[in-house]
């Protein structure tokens, strides 16, 4: 009868075990879908296009210059703050929802745990991620890492269901040029999707 106990005991933990496990896994594919859908996103914004020309004659194409080797590959460098999540304090206007999920959320996935993830983007390039302490200038990054911005990310909150999630998230190409916001997101059809996007900062 001892024996039975110690192997339900045994058999109980173990599954415990691989549910948290599963539990973690499932925790950090959804929230590196989601990195890399506001990575690409952000991206995407460059190259801005030319304008229409109308009916004018056509524009020339222009000289390629040296930075745009770095517009073109769409890089950005991710930077996780060496003091952690800074939390957003001011009211804002969010669904219940999505509020539950920011003061009280049901899982979190730390940013510092991409120091330790293999993350690419698009293009299959491998994204570069680096560790702040604030002192650092957005110019200073861009140049030492030859990229063309800078985007900052939170932990990411999210609902029980690991369907809904909220982050705050800045992309700057200076101190000058750039925003930082709180973004809502919902899983649908098997692929995440920005619901809301609330704009703390802007410069």
């Amino acid at each position: 009868m001892k024996n039975k106990i110690i192997y339900i005991f045994l058999v109980v933990m173990l599954s415990l075990q691989s549910s948290c496990q599963t539990d973690s896994i499932k925790l950090e594919e959804e929230s590196l879908a989601i990195i890399n859908l506001l990575y690409n996103k952000e991206s995407n914004n460059f190259p801005v296009p030319q304008p229409p020309n109308g009916d004018l004659s056509p524009v020339k194409p222009r000289k390629r210059i040296a930075s745009d080797k770095h517009i073109n590959k769409k890089k950005h460098i991710l930077v996780i703050r060496e003091n952690g999540n800074i939390e957003y304090k001011k009211e804002i206007d969010l669904s219940i929802e999505f509020r539950n999920i920011l003061t009280n959320p049901e899982s979190i996935f730390e940013s510092k745990k991409l120091l330790k993830v293999d993350i690419k983007d698009i293009n299959g390039d491998k994204i570069p991620i680096i560790v702040s302490n604030g002192s650092l200038k957005i110019q200073n990054i861009t140049k030492k890492y030859k990229v063309l911005g800078v985007l900052f990310l939170s932990n990411i909150k999210f609902n029980e269901s690991l369907n809904k999630a909220v982050i705050q998230f800045g992309a700057y190409t200076h101190e000058l040029a750039g925003h930082t916001s709180l973004i809502c997101l919902e899983k649908k059809q098997g692929s995440w999707q920005v619901v809301t996007s609330k704009n703390l900062s802007e410069s």
